[in-house]
């Protein structure tokens, strides 16, 4: 009976590590399986590999580049720079079905909240990379940004916020200057390419480089302020600039800890200043003050004037 007992504990204990072998063991399949999986869904796909956004503050664009606007004109990227206001560039092409229309959107909402209008304070040039279209497209595009704008079609419209199309060299030659690549895929008849706003001086310069579709409108506002170069935005705004830094951890402008600190230091060292002065200079007037009564009571005195009373030898005060 004891041995039968012993020998049932004996195979209880192999069954028990069989089946803990068994958990761990489909535990590593389960889990290599997932971190396989996450590798492959990880992976970036081989139309869009290399298609890289290749920062470049600071690099030219063309401004004498020939393209056609929306009303079939021939014009110069020139015409939309050098008039004192910095200008967003969004490089699309109109018929795409669904990142182009996303991104347009996106930056017409974020520009509603903004207080600043489009030909006022800045530009906007969309350029098309698709040899394909023409003013058509462009028109087309054009008139769904302008209803859903807020404030209607902005001053000057025809130089502030136009919609242009070109020959394939010169809108890769515009690509290749602000870094933004693209590429064409046959067998979709589509392209590959990011999503991405340059922001830039009014000279034409890259500014600021802002990615996606959910950048906040008071991160357009910095952009504009920081590629304005002290063209627009009150002394305030410039202040707050100069004081923050763009992240492009989180795609927005946030406040430089050294400097914050470094101006409260400041402040607060002239504010001390201003009170130690006004308590120094407070006691100087005191003791000036009270020097001359002083002096004033000592003088009447002397000559009896202040007392009324007859000189001291007795005589007699006509």
């Amino acid at each position: 009976m004891a041995f039968a007992h012993s020998s049932l504990m004996r195979v209880s204990r192999s069954m028990l590590s069989i089946a803990v072998w068994g958990f761990c063991a489909l535990c590593v399949l389960g889990f290599t399986a997932a971190a396989r999986s996450q590798v492959i869904s990880d992976e970036v796909p081989e139309n869009i590999r290399g298609l890289d956004v290749v920062e470049k503050f600071g690099a030219q664009v063309p401004l004498d580049l020939e393209l056609v606007n929306s009303d079939g004109k021939p014009v110069t990227l020139g015409q939309f720079f050098n008039q004192g206001r910095p200008v967003i560039l969004v490089m699309v092409y109109f018929r795409c079905p669904m990142l182009c229309p996303a991104t347009l959107q996106s930056l017409t909402q974020s520009i509603n909240q903004i207080d600043w209008s489009v030909g006022e304070k800045y530009n906007i040039v969309v350029v098309s990379f698709d040899p394909t279209e023409g003013p058509e497209a462009a028109r087309k595009a054009r008139d769904a940004q302008y209803i859903a704008y807020d404030r209607g079609v902005p001053t000057k419209s025809e130089d502030s916020w136009v919609f242009l199309t070109g020959h394939p060299m010169n809108t890769r030659r515009l690509a290749d200057s602000v870094g933004f690549p693209y590429r064409y895929i046959a067998s979709t008849g589509e392209y590959a390419h990011p999503s991405v706003f340059f922001v830039l001086t009014p000279g034409g310069s890259v500014a600021r480089y802002l990615y996606g579709l959910n950048n906040q409108a008071e991160t357009f506002r910095m952009a504009l302020l920081e590629a304005g170069e002290g063209t627009i935005g009150t002394p305030l705004e410039r202040f707050i600039l100069w004081c923050s830094h763009y992240n492009p951890n989180s795609g927005e402008y946030t406040l430089k800890a050294m400097w914050v600190m470094k101006v409260g230091a400041t402040m607060s060292a002239i504010g001390v200043g201003s009170i130690l002065v006004a308590m120094w200079a407070w006691e100087r007037h005191r003791r000036a003050t009270a020097l001359a009564m002083a002096a004033g009571g000592a003088g009447g005195t002397i000559d009896g004037s202040s007392t009324g009373q007859a000189p001291s030898d007795g005589r007699t005060v006509s």
